[in-house]
């Protein structure tokens, strides 16, 4: 089992931060800490896979997490979360009006549940279609990241994030 994680910190100051979380109560499910507390401290190991500038230092965490399948929980600690969102922003890359009709209408339901105007009988449709573009770009952003190793590069992921508009991207 491995954990993928990257850190401005030196490695001590880092693994001394893992083995303070894992006492916390917010902190009880993390699928790492669970095992750090089951398993014992002794059974893990530290080790730094690659050393790489702040710019870049998250598209290489993701890039190690889809290499190791650290998101399988067969297979590693990592929470799906960050899979489920590589895969759609891999998929956006190549459907970019599928991209906007997404966070259109995530937007569209977030005013709705944050009591910003009052529901209407076509907002279960909505809901509907958010689910239905949600599925099918997480679904095929997989399959593209099975099939088109070159195209899940983060590096790619991350020259598209600089060309669209940040604060779109990651709510």
């Amino acid at each position: 089992m491995r954990y993928v994680g990257c850190t401005e910190q030196r490695l001590s100051g880092r693994w001394a931060g893992h083995r303070s979380d894992r006492k916390k109560e917010e902190k009880k499910n993390n699928p790492l800490y669970l095992a750090m507390n089951e398993c014992g401290l002794h059974m893990f190991v530290m080790e730094k896979l690659e050393e790489c500038g702040k710019s870049i230092m998250r598209e290489r965490e993701l890039d190690y997490m889809r290499k190791l399948d650290t998101w399988n929980p067969l297979r590693g600690y990592n929470k799906p979360i960050n899979e489920e969102t590589y895969a759609r922003e891999l998929y956006f890359l190549l459907n970019p009006g599928h991209e906007t009709k997404y966070y259109a209408l995530r937007q569209e339901l977030k005013s709705l549940d944050e009591g910003w105007r009052e529901p209407l009988p076509l907002d279960q449709k909505l809901r509907e279609e958010l689910r239905e573009v949600a599925d099918k770009s997480l679904h095929e952003g997989r399959r593209l990241m099975r099939r088109i190793s070159s195209l899940a590069s983060p590096v790619v992921l991350a020259t598209r994030r600089q060309r669209s508009d940040p604060d779109r991207l990651g709510k």
